[in-house]
């Protein structure tokens, strides 16, 4: 068994490289580095969508002070999920948003005059003003998403400032269709030090802050509605969480097909490297550790959710080695049955038998 820290012979070193991948996302113009194994894709620019994105944040820092009541009644009219989830739970700054109580309307006036707010706002507005990833981009992978789920309703997407508390979530925006946040407080990039929020707290720690930026937008928002169309495992084994990682990662790309595979998998360019030569290493290694019917969380929760390394696994080894190897099985599958669609690969239940159709055979490139 393989100790945490220890190089072992049977894993591969990866070679030290450095590429520039930072703005290179879902622009067709730019240079993608998406896995060479990915399929065709389709062209979706005909496909008409009901495309719309509310920014919130602009919406909050324009209210008239000198009428601030009878504003936030209007902003509550025109986006009433939204705003009461925002004031509510978002902000905290009220129980009941509709009753525009004093108390209500003097905290918004002090958190509108606020100069963190205010700062913050500046520096979100000159990273997003007038930015495509929210117009052009957003929309064509909507557009790859009603290719893929024609009877799925398009959600509203609203953009907002959280004061770093949320970054990415899916609501109830209407009766018949979704509403899905996007903290863009979180993808501020290098113009922000995320450390000095809370240099304790575990949600500002390198391995995730580094993926704080524009280049993570559009997975981490496309994330929050997998989740909820996919939920969770109905049973509690490594496997099951495997597939489940793995059939999110293969959405994503289809999604979002210039997606570079290091913001896919969240690793850096080296430890991407790291895990495409080490695929049959890590697989005997989750084999020969009894881990793939294991249903004992803390033996495989950094091998499935984001960690700054994989338990078991030489240092270069990053976290979620599992939800990588759940792409790899995920996309055997699929090459293998190419009459399958995505909606098909979701209704897949047992896991067992989707692993053993697979075929699955790991290779190192």
């Amino acid at each position: 068994m393989i100790q945490e820290g220890q190089t072992n012979s049977i894993f591969r070193c990866s070679k030290a490289i450095s590429l520039f991948y930072s703005g290179m996302i879902l622009s067709l113009g730019f240079y993608s580095c998406s896995d060479k194994h990915r399929e065709p894709v389709p062209d979706v620019s005909k496909i008409p969508v009901e495309f719309k994105v509310v920014r919130f944040e602009q919406e909050i820092a324009k209210l008239d002070t000198t009428r601030l009541e009878s504003a936030l009644n209007d902003l509550l009219k025109r986006y009433p999920a939204f705003a009461k989830l925002y004031f509510e739970h978002i902000l905290s700054i009220t129980e009941n948003a509709d009753s525009l109580r004093p108390g209500f309307v003097q905290s918004i006036n002090q958190f509108l005059r606020d100069s963190e707010t205010v700062e913050l706002n500046k520096m979100v507005q000159s990273e997003f003003g007038d930015e495509r990833i929210l117009s052009k981009d957003l929309k064509r992978s909507l557009q790859f998403m009603k290719y893929y789920f024609p009877n799925e309703k398009e959600p509203v997407f609203y953009t907002l400032i959280s004061n770093f508390s949320y970054g990415n979530f899916i609501f109830q925006d209407s009766k018949d269709r979704d509403g899905i946040g996007i903290g863009l407080d979180f993808f501020l990039g290098q113009a922000f030090d995320y450390k000095k929020i809370d240099p304790k707290n575990p949600a500002f720690s390198n391995y995730l802050n580094r993926c704080f930026n524009k280049d993570h937008l559009l997975k981490k928002t496309w994330e929050a509605w997998l989740e909820d169309r996919l939920g969770t495992p109905e049973n509690g084994r490594f496997l099951d969480y495997l597939m489940l990682r793995g059939k999110k990662l293969y959405t994503l790309t289809k999604i979002l097909p210039e997606i570079p595979d290091t913001v896919l998998f969240e690793y850096t360019p080296t430890q991407l490297e790291w895990c495409n030569h080490n695929r049959v290493e890590m697989w005997a290694h989750f084999l020969n550790s009894n881990l793939l019917y294991s249903t004992e969380m803390m033996k495989f929760n950094k091998l499935v959710n984001p960690s700054p390394n994989s338990p078991g696994m030489p240092e270069q080894a990053p976290g979620q080695t599992g939800s990588y190897m759940g792409y790899e099985i995920i996309r055997s599958y699929m090459k293998r049955n190419p009459q399958k669609t995505l909606l098909d690969l979701w209704k897949i239940t047992d896991n067992q038998t989707l692993l053993n159709d697979s075929k699955f055979k790991p290779r190192n490139e």
